[in-house]
């Protein structure tokens, strides 16, 4: 209980929000708690130890969501014959705001990503969470586009059993969504990326969607 009061506290005095609006309460193990054995038993158990926030406003689970264009690239080739493998090759490269496209009725494709919230440990099922991610994710890109889905997990667990488990949690995701759809699971992130903390390894077990989507004339 007293680690929920400091979050509330914080809340209150760093973001505004009345305390009245903020409810707090105590459990012992979370309801989707993370486990583990041998070695890695630990990593679980700080996982554990945290505080869960919730709320009435679905807001607060929005997507971080990147949307980007693909480039027109033009290459002048003329001084090609006279070049050696030791010179520098420039290409030039012409950027077209999203708005002129339109305006001109180019034909391009927008490039949209998302990353889904995170999994519980050890899950697949979709929660009403996810559903909402979905439904965003549906009114941008249409039925039109190119899908890749990349499922994710951290490294708790051995690694046969986590890369079945990224492509199920991509799979659930793709049977939500219509296009040319790839699915990959990723497994376990790569020993670069840091997995000290729990919230370095809660924040690996997402789905990543990736759209090439067919810009309107």
């Amino acid at each position: 209980m007293e680690r929920a009061k400091s979050v509330a506290k914080v809340l209150s005095e760093s973001f505004g929000i009345a305390s009245r609006r903020v409810k707090t309460r105590a459990r012992r193990l979370p309801v989707n708690q993370s486990i583990a054995t041998g070695p890695e038993a630990p990593l679980a158990d700080e996982e554990n130890r945290r505080v869960e926030i919730t709320s009435t406003s679905p807001d607060l689970f929005l997507p971080y969501r990147v949307s980007d264009t693909i480039m027109t690239v033009t290459t002048d080739n003329s001084d090609a014959s006279r070049s050696s493998s030791s010179d520098s090759v420039i290409t030039v490269t012409d950027t077209v705001r999203l708005f002129d496209k339109r305006r001109t009725k180019m034909r391009d494709s927008i490039v949209e990503r998302f990353d889904l919230i995170v999994f519980p440990f050890r899950k697949t099922d979709l929660t009403d969470d996810h559903r909402r991610v979905l439904d965003i994710v549906r009114s941008r890109i249409g039925r039109n586009a190119r899908v890749t889905i990349e499922g994710r997990t951290d490294l708790i667990g051995p690694p046969e059993e986590n890369a079945r488990l990224s492509l199920e949690r991509a799979r659930v995701v793709s049977r939500e969504l219509e296009g040319r759809i790839s699915i990959a699971g990723r497994g376990e992130p790569e020993q670069s990326e840091p997995q000290l903390l729990p919230e370095q390894r809660m924040f690996q077990r997402v789905v990543s969607i990736s759209a090439l989507v067919p810009m309107e004339p």
